[in-house]
């Protein structure tokens, strides 16, 4: 699947829900219940990261060690958007065109999704969970990319 077309539905999901950060890593977290997670799954969570990035900003992929230096309050999804196609660029560098199944995606999701849980427990605001949501996002985008048919999904949630 193309990464423009999980973009486009992403965007169809996503609702602007508000709610402090650490909420959506609390929703992010109940994903994981549906065993075995799937590709609607990944469609969930790269929503739920979207919904967050809009709400609370975004932290972009950069040198700078300073997450401070790195925010940057967003008010469309265009510049998320942006921010995830970076995270993903990176993410094809790092893992050299290499495949996996939605079921390894998630697994990487989980790890990620650990850190996050920390990023957010141990420092003092939400910028460093905002870094790791961001990598979160890409995960779910390119899990969709390689494994994603979400046509199904979709109509099943537009249809609810």
């Amino acid at each position: 699947m193309k990464r423009s077309q999980v973009y486009d539905d992403i965007k169809r999901l996503v609702n602007n829900e508000q709610m402090e950060v650490g909420g959506y890593i609390h929703s992010i977290s109940e994903c994981f219940k549906e065993d075995p997670p799937n590709i609607e799954t990944s469609l969930i969570l790269a929503t739920i990261c979207f919904d967050c990035m809009l709400q609370h900003g975004i932290v972009s992929r950069s040198l700078e060690p300073d997450p401070y230096k790195k925010f940057k309050k967003v008010h469309s999804i265009d510049p998320v958007i942006d921010c995830v196609n970076k995270e993903r660029d990176y993410q094809d560098q790092q893992w050299d065109g290499h495949s996996h199944s939605a079921a390894a995606y998630h697994t990487m999701f989980q790890h990620y999704l650990t850190k996050t849980i920390e990023a957010w427990t141990v420092n003092d605001g939400d910028l460093h969970a905002l870094d790791f949501i961001r990598k979160l996002a890409g995960i779910s985008v390119h899990c969709l990319e390689e494994n994603g048919r979400t046509d199904m999904v979709l109509s099943s949630h537009i249809l609810d």
